[in-house]
């Protein structure tokens, strides 16, 4: 929104996203026009109607699979799947990643050519996956996705992309590859990060929630940090430019286990506020 209003919003011809970034990777593919919906999503409330405090069912998870869904669902509908094909057809392409428990591999998923099949069918496992990358383990349950291979049905367990990596430019096998040389030169990219990458030094009240909650920040900033030191790298050995951008310190109370909608806005407001002034992007020096 920030980038919109500043008018240095990048047109992207590739767009990846796990987790919370696989809810957000639509809408940054399909560009400005589509603002208002991406902030609605995470500060018009709904979220925070369906993920507070009061929707918690310990039992596989803490959420029930519906809440997810729900959220999904509400911003998943014929007319965004319509513009995701739009945009594969011109050549651009949206990948989103989920953790495949069952053969404990990472699966990419080729957004736009679901899309582009049309009909109930894409609409359906295009929500599907987005749901799968944003089941943090322990948070909402595992999805069930329905997949085909040589003529052959098979039901899958699958979680938030982020249980293996938080983030991915190109399969992790590729990632200390050359790109080919038509590609080098001139290609930007840009990392978006759900977290605080620096440690927060505070007491840890003693409890599940609390230690469940600090455990979980740690992993994640552990992660992120190890995944945009990779992509970093990639981007050295090619001679692409890195832009990455995190929570700033100001927003360090924010937490993937917290929704209600004062925060998420409070949040949304000030990322939006650093990114027109400027300042949202960081280089690739070390972290």
């Amino acid at each position: 929104m920030g980038l919109s209003r500043a008018g240095t919003r990048p047109t992207f011809d590739l767009v990846t996203g796990v987790s919370t970034g696989a809810l957000i990777a639509p809408f940054a593919l399909l560009g400005p026009a589509w603002d208002e919906k991406l902030q609605d999503a995470y500060t018009g409330g709904y979220a925070a109607e369906l993920l507070g405090l009061g929707s918690v069912r310990p039992g596989m998870s803490l959420y029930p699979a519906a809440r997810l869904e729900a959220l999904v669902e509400r911003y998943v509908d014929p007319e965004l799947i319509q513009a995701v094909a739009e945009a594969h057809r011109a050549g651009r392409r949206l990948f989103v990643a989920t953790a495949n428990l069952d053969a404990q591999t990472t699966s990419i998923w080729d957004m736009g050519g679901i899309a582009a099949h049309g009909g109930p069918d894409a609409l359906r496992l295009f929500a599907d996956i987005l749901i799968a990358s944003a089941s943090v383990p322990g948070v909402f349950p595992p999805k069930l996705l329905r997949v085909e291979a040589d003529g052959i049905g098979y039901d899958e367990l699958h979680v938030d992309g982020g249980a293996i990596s938080p983030l991915f430019v190109v399969p992790e096998p590729l990632i200390l590859h050359r790109a080919r040389e038509h590609a080098a030169g001139g290609v930007e990219v840009y990392v978006l990060v759900n977290t605080n990458l620096e440690p927060s030094p505070r007491p840890t009240p003693l409890g599940a929630v609390p230690v469940l909650v600090r455990s979980f920040e740690l992993m994640l900033r552990s992660s992120y940090r190890s995944a945009v030191r990779s992509v970093a790298a990639f981007c050295q050995l090619n001679g692409f430019a890195l832009h990455s951008a995190s929570i700033p310190h100001e927003g360090d109370g924010a937490n993937m286990l917290r929704f209600d909608r004062e925060a998420m806005t409070r949040l949304f407001k000030h990322g939006a506020e650093i990114a027109e002034s400027g300042g949202l992007w960081r280089g690739s020096e070390p972290l």
